[in-house]
This record gives structure tokens, C-alpha cells and sequence, in this order.
């Protein structure tokens, strides 16, 4: 609300100063001077973020450890990029007010990381014995590339400030036509075990599952630490290597190569949007300004989602999101063309 609060601000004071500076040289000229039509194509390009909404995906692990955590999905680095051609009508007798609508192709860039993800679940091997499967994301990133089409319905204000600059300050509402999100992986993962053994009154032993937050001593603990510590010849990641050879569903730094598209619903969005123009003839300006854009979308979730069900398998966390918030400010450069 930070950045809304302080774009509001600046739109409002600036508006204040166009009407302001108008209305001390009405007297002195023209304001016919102002097209009654106005056709712009404009590019803008800022930063962005975006906030995700997720859902709890812990129950789909069977009989997960309280200590199990699902990780926070955070989105970084984004950039943004968008183009708008639009059409609007100024209405009044002093061409101040107008509406206008259009059409805005949007593209963004960014990264969605995964911290603390770490979750530990009743799972079977392959012969069926019940054991506690461990599986932890050392590094887990995607590359997110979305695009998507918005229809803007627009509140258009211009006034001169001298005879060849002019002041504009648009509100649009967006209507979502359409929003894809791509991702590519790099993630890092490990699957570690945990067995416990129990011996039966007729002398046999079999497994039994142990959700205890510390395992007993007596289990078998096949994890990058305690493997550790126990000096096996030619190290750790060839012991797990031998077990998962042998059947064991274990295994250290699996790399998943996995892309895919996620779709999210239409929505709504608002674009503040102050300029100046720069007059070049009587029909033409360059127009450069800021932009503000605030728009949410948002996805139905998967509902028995699991980041990944054996060594290899992997299902993106842009799964879990049920909504996200997108802020965008940028810098706005376009051209005009004015029809009197």
C-alpha cells in the first residue's frame, strides 16, 4: 500500500499543479488548442513484484512429521514490460475530460523461489516395507515468464502548460482477457529415510512406520548427516547412490528438469498513469511519464499437489497458488496522435 499511497500522492499534487497552471492562464489562451481525439501507442517498462497467496499442501503427505514444513514461496526479481494502443474521446467543451479504451499486451519476468521446504511422510519402498521418507530442497528456483492481455477502460485528463508542453493523467481500470505463467526449474533435492524396525512374537522383524519427531536409536537413519559421520569408503553420495541402485528410495542433488505453463483466471487491475507531452506539430507528441499498475489474478489449485512423488518426479509450486498480487511501476514513453 506503500507504493499506491505515495503514486496516489504524486498524481493528485500533479494533477492539482496542471489545473492550477491552467487556470492562471485561461485568461491568456487557448484551450481549443486541446484535440477532441487521441490516439496513442506508448511502451512502459518497470519493476515489479508479486505477492502469492498458496494453500497448505501438508496434508497430502500421509501421516507427515510435525516438523515437516511446505516452504514460503517468494517471487523476486521482476521486470515488466507492456504495450498499449489506445483511443480516446474528450467530451467536454474545453477538451480537459475524455474516456478512451484499448488494448494492452503485457509481458513480465521474474524469479518464484522456494524456501525451507523439508517434509517427512509415511511412505513404502519397493517391497512395501512402511518407512519415513525425507525429502529437502537444498536450492529450489524457476524461471516464471508471464504474458497477459488486458482491455482498459480509461478516465483521460490533458491540459497545456505552455504552448508546446502539455500535462495528462490517466486512470484505467483493466479488464483480464488472458494470463499465462511459464516456468523452467532449478531445483536441487534430497530424498533421505528413516527405518524402524520391529521384531514379531514369532521371532520375525518388519518395519513399522516411526512419526516420532526424533527417531529412535535403534532406526535405521539413511541421511546426508548421519551418513556423514559414519565414514563410509568413497563417501556419502555413493552410499546412496549403491542403496537407490538397490531399490532404495534414496538419493542427493537430484537436479528435475521440468517446465510447464500455469494458467490464471481474468481479473481486474488499476493503472495510474501521470505524463507531460511534448508537441512536435500540430497533430503529434512525444509523451513520457510514470506508470503505476496494481492487478491480482488468480488459479485453481491442484488438490492432492506433493512436490514430487519418487526420485525425479517434480510438480512446480506455482501448483499451490491460489491468488497473486502484481505491482508494477515503471517508466512510460509513447507517441500521440490528436485529431481536432
Amino acid at each position: 500500500m506503500n507504493k499506491l499511497q505515495s503514486t496516489l500522492l504524486i498524481a493528485i499534487s500533479a494533477t492539482l499543479i496542471a489545473r492550477t497552471a491552467g487556470a492562471q492562464t485561461q485568461g491568456s489562451k487557448d484551450t481549443s488548442g486541446l484535440p477532441k481525439w487521441k490516439f496513442d501507442a506508448s511502451t512502459t517498462i518497470g519493476a515489479q513484484t508479486q505477492d502469492y497467496t498458496t494453500v497448505n499442501t501438508l496434508d497430502n503427505y500421509q501421516n507427515s512429521v510435525s516438523t515437516s514444513n511446505t516452504g514460503h514461496l517468494e517471487y523476486k526479481n521482476g521486470v515488466s514490460m507492456c504495450v498499449t494502443l489506445q483511443a480516446g474521446y474528450f467530451f467536454d467543451k474545453k477538451r480537459h475530460w475524455g474516456l478512451g479504451t484499448g488494448v494492452m499486451y503485457q509481458y513480465q519476468s521474474g524469479e518464484a523461489q522456494l524456501h525451507n521446504f523439508r517434509v517427512e511422510y509415511q511412505e513404502r519402498d519397493f517391497v512395501d516395507n512402511d518407512f519415513r521418507q525425507i525429502i529437502t530442497a537444498n536450492e529450489l528456483s524457476e524461471r516464471v515468464y508471464q504474458s497477459n492481455i488486458n482491455i482498459p477502460l480509461v478516465l483521460k485528463y490533458q491540459t497545456k502548460l505552455s504552448g508546446r508542453i502539455g500535462f495528462n493523467m490517466d486512470a484505467e481500470v483493466l479488464f483480464g482477457i488472458a494470463c499465462y505463467a511459464s516456468y523452467k526449474t532449478t531445483a536441487s533435492l534430497d530424498y533421505e529415510a528413516i527405518y524402524k524396525f520391529q521384531t514379531q512374537p514369532w521371532g520375525g522383524t518388519t518395519t513399522v512406520y516411526d512419526n516420532s519427531t526424533i527417531p529412535d536409536q535403534n532406526d535405521w537413519v539413511i541421511t546426508r548427516e548421519t551418513v556423514g559421520y559414519q565414514n563410509i569408503p568413497h563417501g556419502v553420495e555413493t552410499y546412496f547412490d549403491t542403496l537407490r541402485g538397490r531399490g532404495y528410495r534414496v538419493a542427493l542433488n537430484v537436479h528435475p528438469d521440468n517446465s510447464g505453463t500455469v494458467k490464471y483466471k481474468a481479473s481486474t487491475g488499476l493503472i495510474l498513469h501521470p505524463s507531460v507531452n511534448l508537441t512536435l506539430s500540430k497533430k503529434l507528441a512525444i509523451d513520457l511519464g510514470l506508470t503505476y499498475m496494481n492487478q491480482s489474478y488468480t488459479k485453481t489449485t491442484e488438490q492432492r499437489y506433493v512436490i514430487s512423488k519418487w526420485i525425479g518426479d517434480y510438480h512446480s509450486p506455482l501448483n499451490t497458488v491460489s491468488s497473486v498480487n502484481v505491482e508494477t511501476l515503471g517508466v512510460n514513453v509513447g507517441v500521440t496522435y490528436g485529431v481536432w
